[in-house]
This record gives C-alpha cells, sequence and structure tokens, in this order.
C-alpha cells in the first residue's frame, strides 16, 4: 500500500527569519536614539524667559588651583615675616604693602643711627653756641676798639691845640696820628673779623 508524503512547512522558518529581521531594525534603530534627558521634579526647577547677557557658571571639584603665572618677590634683607597683610589671590597696586618683616640687625643699625643723629645734632648745638660767643665777644672788642679810637682822636685834636699855643710838640702830634692810625687799622681787622664770625654763624 501507498502511503502518502508530506511536505514539510516552510513557514516556520519564514517567520522566523522574518521576526529575527524586524528584531536587528529595532535594535538598530534603538542604538542610533540620543539619550533621553534625566527626569526632573518639577518642584526643584526654575522657570525663568531667556534672556541676553553674561552667564556666570560655578563648578565645583576637588583639587587645589595653581596659578597660571607665578611671581617670587624677594627681600632686600634677611629677617622674619611679623604679620601678613596681604592674602594671596588679593588685588594690589604699585605701593601696597604685602607683608611686615623684621630684621634685628637692621633694627640695631637704625638706632645706632638714631644715636649718630643725636650726637651731630649735640655738636652742632656746641658749634653754634661757641660761634656765638665769639661773635658777641667781637662786638664787645669792636665797641671797646671804638672806644680807643674815638680817645685817640681826642688826644690829637688836644695836641694839635697845644702845638698851636705853643705849650705841645711835634713829637706828641706824631705820635697822636700814629695811635690813631694804628686804632683805625684794629678797628678795620675787628669789624671785619665780626662780618666773618657772623656769616659763619
Amino acid at each position: 500500500m501507498d502511503i502518502a508524503r508530506v511536505r514539510p512547512k516552510r513557514r516556520p522558518v519564514l517567520m522566523y527569519s522574518i521576526a529575527a529581521g524586524a528584531v536587528l531594525l529595532a535594535t538598530l534603530g534603538l542604538s542610533r536614539l540620543k539619550p533621553a534627558a534625566p527626569s526632573v521634579e518639577g518642584s526643584t526647577l526654575y522657570t525663568d524667559v531667556v534672556k541676553r547677557g553674561t552667564m556666570l557658571r560655578q563648578v565645583r571639584g576637588p583639587g587645589s588651583l595653581v596659578p597660571e603665572n607665578l611671581r617670587i618677590v624677594s627681600a632686600m634683607t634677611a629677617g622674619r615675616i611679623e604679620r601678613v597683610v596681604v592674602r594671596p589671590g588679593a588685588p594690589v597696586q604699585a605701593g601696597t604693602v604685602l607683608i611686615e618683616m623684621s630684621n634685628p640687625d637692621v633694627q640695631l643699625e637704625g638706632l645706632d643711627a638714631e644715636r649718630q643723629v643725636k650726637v651731630a645734632e649735640a655738636d652742632l648745638a656746641n658749634l653754634r653756641a661757641n660761634l656765638e660767643s665769639q661773635r658777641l665777644a667781637a662786638v664787645s672788642t669792636v665797641a671797646t676798639v671804638r672806644s680807643e679810637l674815638r680817645q685817640a682822636e681826642r688826644d690829637l685834636k688836644v695836641a694839635e691845640r697845644l702845638q698851636q699855643e705853643g705849650l705841645g710838640s711835634a713829637m706828641e702830634i706824631e705820635r697822636s696820628r700814629d695811635a690813631l692810625g694804628q686804632m683805625k687799622s684794629g678797628m678795620v681787622s675787628e669789624e671785619w673779623r665780626l662780618v666773618v664770625l657772623s656769616e659763619s654763624l
């Protein structure tokens, strides 16, 4: 007896291949999609109108900031820092005091310089006093020489009158004239000495 052959059905293979192709196309399409924005609660958002202008952005992160340009200010003399006036990052201008330093050697030099100034001021006062006393002595000397000059002029007049009356000699007149000339030259020198002392003072 003959048995009829049953041909196998090809539908399931075709269905599987179509399903696999669809899954492949869906996976490819989903991989090309951009990721969706994360979801945020509406109460945590601030809504506003878009405006033109500068936008400040603050970024926080761990670590320390390193300056691009580092400038080292060195002191002319050694010392220790007593007080920091301006902290790093603060704006400064020319003449701004950054730190206050102290140096015992420089302080001793300053005290020594002050002592030398005091000594020089004392010497100046002493010199002024000496010059003033010399000037006063010269004033007194000029006054004395002036009175002696007037006395010599009077003596000469007396000697000339006595000679006219026949009571004096020519020798007395010459002696009075010599004394008068000596007094005049002494007066000139003492007056010049007084001028020099005044200018020196």
